[in-house]
């Protein structure tokens, strides 16, 4: 049945003559993302405690194209872990937007899903496909993995007194036992603030790091920008929870499609 709705989302988009729009560098994005919808009160089969931590459904998205085409979607459970299933739901979102477009397409996905069974499926399954998922650092100490990257960074900015930017990029190995090993290409930005915005001394210094899977030849700054691009389709998240008379979660901060 899942698979019926899908094929039929992909023939009415063809039938329509659409064509999903690409970003600046020619990519057609291709953001998933898991969205909680806020069913506090309901008795309904499956609502319980997402991690926005009120009652509900924890649905996963899929949208392409900077207008935020539906190319993919699946109701789950509210407790449903967001990388429970979503191989498979990437798998199925593949397929879709292959057939929606023959441009390049580019996945982006959040740290919720940095998980090895994503980054090969992406990496291995097609030329076509690039991708752009956030590390998830878990239990990596992720303060030591930022004092070895801020020496040997090359790309250092100043932004203001008190604050420094280090950005990069480096390498880390997988290895599978039927593609053997291989390197993955990680993108890092990491911000130092010894003062806040005005001017005011911090009593300890702040420091953060993020790091980025991603299969892109392009820019590290480029590749930095893509992924903040992917909040965009909180957006989208917004237009259809207001459609369904669902009230859209405070924390999701909406910003305007570019």
């Amino acid at each position: 049945m899942n698979q019926q709705i899908l094929d039929g989302n992909v023939d009415m988009f063809l039938s329509c003559g659409y064509e999903p729009s690409p970003l600046e560098n020619g990519f057609v994005p291709v953001d998933i993302d898991v969205s909680p919808f806020d069913n506090s009160g309901s008795h309904k089969a499956g609502v319980s405690r997402t991690y926005k931590n009120f009652d509900g459904y924890s649905p996963i998205f899929a949208y392409i194209g900077t207008e935020g085409y539906l190319c993919n979607a699946e109701l789950r459970e509210g407790k449903q872990h967001c990388q429970s299933g979503t191989a498979e739901f990437l798998a199925e979102t593949i397929e879709a937007a292959k057939q929606m477009t023959k441009k390049q397409l580019l996945f982006h996905m959040d740290s919720g899903n940095d998980a090895s069974e994503n980054i090969l499926l992406l990496h291995w399954h097609d030329p076509q496909l690039k991708f752009l998922i956030k590390h998830n650092f878990r239990r990596e100490d992720r303060f030591s993995t930022a004092e070895e990257l801020k020496a040997v960074c090359k790309n250092v900015k100043n932004p203001r007194d008190g604050k420094i930017i280090y950005i990069g990029s480096t390498w880390r190995n997988f290895e599978t036992e039927q593609n053997g090993k291989f390197a993955i290409r990680m993108v890092y930005e990491i911000t130092e603030r010894t003062t806040d915005a005005n001017g005011q001394e911090m009593l300890f210094p702040e420091t953060e790091i993020d790091m980025y899977w991603t299969s892109l030849g392009v820019s590290d700054e480029e590749v930095i920008a893509l992924y903040h691009n992917h909040a965009v389709c909180e957006q989208c998240h917004s237009e259809i929870k207001t459609d369904m008379g669902l009230n859209v979660c405070p924390a999701e901060n909406l910003k305007p499609m570019h």
